[in-house]
């Protein structure tokens, strides 16, 4: 270990980003964790991931940054200037910026942030303004041509982190199952039948496959496997939600906008298979282990995939020109519009055919078969 790094204390991990960016981080805190096994471990995050980072038993202090609070009212500061005043209490030995800055707005805001901390060591991607700002410069492709995963632990590893041959963490919100008893049940003599979880948000509109697509997707699995469709959405998500329940005649159980942060990773755990946008969810399901689905759009797969077994995922990602894409908007969504139905249920079809053959299970059709996952799932 470098002698700037000797003596560690306390670590600030920075990450403000979302609840999928949190949970692909998990192997980097973990990395940190088991370089500075004596050090106190703080990560500054989004209000989003901070409710999934409470969960995280390598982190001794969460601090939640109101990034999507702020987008309503830009000019509302007071909550920033109160961060700050009680981030400026420690005096950090380290502090790292673990996720890229993508334009030159952003790297002058997280140096502006990074001057205002009182830590020894500061350290981060060498871009736009924010290089003024760091004692140690990272190089400014370090994010450049690697999964988001293994990006960010190759930050953690410079600043001293050790890795391993891990995957991602995450708590399967056991704690929630109380709550939801109503839903999720114990044996009640009945066999149980699979369930396959929907997630049809995602927090950009160009990264979402068209609601009817993933109704007649879910009702085609429905009607082949006998499986329950549990549907997922987040606030806002509702009309999404009910959209695809009525398409499918009320077939379904639409958990839309009624689960929060540490609820959900109960329901994806519980789930088959869970097919899913580019979202936090998707992210969620690979660290569970749940097999996964993943419809890209605009972003690039490659950086962005599940990070677990290839047993585990599908992605489907039609090659468009115009990717990878930053608009928040788009006038013909071709990259979503152009997977179908079809191809998605072909793909749902072979993973649970491969947890069938690694469960020692017979057919991935046969609506009798009994579950790995979870117990019975009551109707609603």
């Amino acid at each position: 270990m470098p002698l700037l790094y000797s003596s560690v204390r306390s670590i600030l991990l920075v990450l403000v980003a979302g609840i999928g960016d949190f949970v692909m981080a998990t192997k980097a805190i973990r990395a940190v964790r088991d370089g500075y096994p004596d050090a106190e471990i703080h990560v500054l995050t989004s209000s989003e991931g901070a409710a999934i980072a409470q969960r995280h038993p390598g982190v001794g202090r969460i601090w939640a940054f109101p990034i999507r609070e702020l987008r309503g009212n830009r000019f509302r500061v007071q909550p920033i200037v109160r961060l700050l005043r009680q981030l400026r209490r420690t005096r950090y030995d380290i502090a790292v910026n673990l996720y890229p800055l993508g334009s030159w707005a952003g790297a002058a805001k997280m140096g502006f942030f990074f001057g205002c901390l009182r830590a020894r060591i500061k350290i981060g991607q060498a871009s736009g303004l924010l290089r003024f700002c760091l004692d140690e410069r990272l190089p400014a492709n370090v994010f450049a041509g690697k999964h988001m995963v293994d990006a960010m632990t190759d930050v953690a590893i410079a600043i001293g982190g050790r890795s391993d041959n891990g995957g991602l963490e995450l708590s399967g919100g056991n704690g929630s199952a109380g709550k939801w008893d109503a839903l999720v049940g114990a044996d009640d003599g009945s066999l149980p039948r699979r369930v396959i979880g929907i997630n049809p948000g995602g927090d950009r509109p160009n990264r979402r496959w068209p609601a009817v697509k993933f109704a007649m997707a879910a009702g085609a699995l429905a009607a082949r496997c006998g499986a329950r469709v549990l549907i997922f959405g987040g606030p806002g998500e509702e009309p999404i939600g009910q959209e695809i329940q009525t398409a499918l005649n009320g077939a379904a159980l639409n958990l839309a906008g009624r689960l929060n942060l540490c609820d959900l990773p109960f329901f994806i755990s519980r789930c088959d298979l869970l097919i899913t946008n580019d979202s936090g969810p998707m992210h969620m399901a690979a660290a569970l282990k749940t097999p996964v689905v993943a419809l890209f759009g605009p972003e690039n797969a490659a950086c962005l995939r599940p990070y677990t077994s290839p047993d585990l995922y599908r992605v489907i990602q039609k090659p468009v020109e115009c990717r990878p894409c930053n608009q928040a908007t788009c006038s013909t969504g071709l990259c979503l519009e152009l997977i179908s139905p079809a191809e998605v249920v072909e793909r749902c079809l072979e993973l649970l055919k491969v947890a069938d053959s690694l469960n020692g299970q017979s057919c991935a059709e046969n609506p009798t078969v009994t579950s790995t996952r979870c117990s019975a799932l009551r109707e609603s």
